[in-house]
């Protein structure tokens, strides 16, 4: 069962990034079990899809040593992770 999903405060920097990378997700065409999956690979730590609800929502933010990983999911760059100014 899918949680509810809360969306973020987009008047905060951390609920745009929330917003940002629920927005690459979803233009990557992946479900949150697959970025789980694929994050857990190439981190070689388990991740579960609670935890990327968590980033998504902007209740908890990834760790800066994911950022390259989660870069090279979506198909952009660590920077393009960000929410514009």
């Amino acid at each position: 069962m899918t949680p509810k999903r809360k969306e973020p405060d987009l008047s905060t920097y951390s609920g745009r990034v929330a917003a940002r990378l629920r927005m690459l997700r979803d233009r990557a065409g992946l479900s949150v079990e697959e970025v789980a999956a694929q994050l857990t690979e190439l981190s070689k730590t388990e991740i579960d899809r609670f935890r990327i609800y968590k980033w998504e929502s902007g209740i908890a933010s990834p760790p800066y040593d994911f950022l390259p990983y989660l870069a090279r999911i979506f198909g952009v760059s660590v920077r393009g992770l960000l929410p514009p100014k």
